[in-house]
Formats: C-alpha cells, structure tokens, sequence
C-alpha cells in the first residue's frame, strides 16, 4: 500500500482519485505521521529514495521523501516537515540505491545526517569493477530480477518548485517502483559479496564512508596546507631517491 502523506487536503482530495488507484490511500498531516510512527516501530531496517528538483543538494528542492518499511511505501510532498520524517530513521538501518544524494538532500532539509545504510549502487559498482556494466538502478532491476523500470517520469522533477509542484499518481509509482526491488537486489548481492569475500570492504569500508563523504561535500573539510605540502615534498624527496637507486642498479 502507498500512503501519500500531505497537508493539501483540498488539493489532493479532487486531484489523486483513490477509488482508480485502490493502493493509494492519501493522508493528512499528524494522522499519516502517526501512521508512518507506528509502522516504524520494532522495525531495524529501511528503505528509503528522494525525488527533488536538482542535482545539487544546496540547490534542489525536495518534492517526494519516499520511505518502505516491510510492505508499506510512505510518500511525503514537501508540505510535511522533513525533521519529522527524518528523526524516527536515525536508529534504523538504511537501505537504498546512490544514498549518498538522498542523505544530502535530506539533511540540508532537516539538518539530520543518516549515518547507517548499505547502498546497493556501490555494492554493484565495488563487486563488479572495471567490468563495463551499468551501475544505475534500471540496470540493477533489469540483471537481478529481470524486469525493466522506465526512469522517463524522473524528468518531471527537474527544476520544478516545491511549493508549486503537484504530486500525480504517476509520480507516487514511479517512486514506489524505485524503491520496490531494493530488498532483492540487496539479498542478491550480499551472496555474491559473501562469495568473493568482501564484506569488510562493502561493509566497514564502503558503506560506512558515504555519510562521511556525504557531510565532506556539504560542509568542506579542514585541510592544513603547511602540512599537507610538506609531506608532498617529502614525497618528491623520496621519489628522486628511488630513481637514483634504480639508475645505479641499472
């Protein structure tokens, strides 16, 4: 079931029709967060994806915070407060495809960075390096389960605005298609990772850099230049010894 959460009751009681899509039921404000609380509870795990209107996460707007929890898709448009969608993930495990974009976008609107998760893009990309596949989403859905997601709707969020924006049924299933297949793809992969061993890398390495890259390319990071130049120096140092060494070997 689809739960589209909103505060434009007005707006979607007349647009988004729920008598044609019998899995879309359509919530209001308190009433749909107290739904998306309860659902949460006990739960360990996540799934989460985010539409907004740019690639820049200073820039963009978010129109669709979209979260799965089991069998159960939670949409927000951008009249529900972020924090409040976001606070009740910290302690859970997220799971989602480029998470690195989502996390930004989702902190620079609720000031929370997500700091536990698996990104199955960088799964993908760590497990099957150098070896020329594709590594989005749609090619994801398409090697491990068979079927093909049609990424055409993802155009309509570009550069709109949020308090202007309109959510369609077409945009909640398109979110719920990119947030669908996550769980099977992750299981897949995790046989593969366990098979050539790399859990460390995926896991402890991987996977628990994106939130630190994430907040790197939001807030910068401090880069002592005396420091840093002198061991570049050192470096050159070393480098001119080694030739040296080789030369005479040779």
């Amino acid at each position: 079931m689809i739960y589209f959460i909103t505060n434009k009751k007005s707006t979607y009681d007349q647009l988004i029709d729920t008598k044609l899509y019998d899995n879309i039921t359509i919530l209001y404000g308190d009433e749909g967060l107290a739904l998306y609380n309860k659902t949460l509870k006990g739960k360990k795990s996540v799934y989460i994806d985010v539409e907004a209107s740019d690639l820049n996460a200073y820039n963009a707007d978010l129109l669709l915070t979209g979260v799965k929890i089991k069998n159960s898709y939670f949409m927000f448009d951008a009249t529900i407060d972020t924090f409040s969608i976001v606070e009740p993930l910290t302690k859970k495990y997220i799971i989602g495809h480029n998470l690195k974009y989502d996390i930004k976008i989702l902190k620079v609107n609720s000031g929370i960075l997500l700091k536990r998760m698996y990104d199955t893009m960088i799964a993908e990309q760590r497990l099957f390096m150098g070896s020329g596949y594709r590594y989005g989403y749609d090619a994801l859905v398409e090697r491990y389960e068979n079927r093909v997601v049609l990424k055409d709707t993802r155009s309509d969020f570009i550069g709109k605005k949020a308090d202007t924006f309109i959510v369609q049924a077409k945009h909640l299933i398109y979110l719920e298609k990119d947030l669908l297949y996550l769980e099977s793809i992750k299981k897949k992969q995790q046989a593969n990772i366990h098979k050539s061993k790399m859990q460390f890398l995926i896991y402890g390495i991987e996977c628990a850099l994106i939130p630190v890259v994430a907040n790197a390319e939001l807030r910068g990071f401090k880069l002592d230049v005396e420091k840093w130049l002198n061991r570049v120096n050192k470096e050159i140092e070393k480098k001119k010894d080694i030739l040296t060494s080789l030369d005479l070997i040779v």
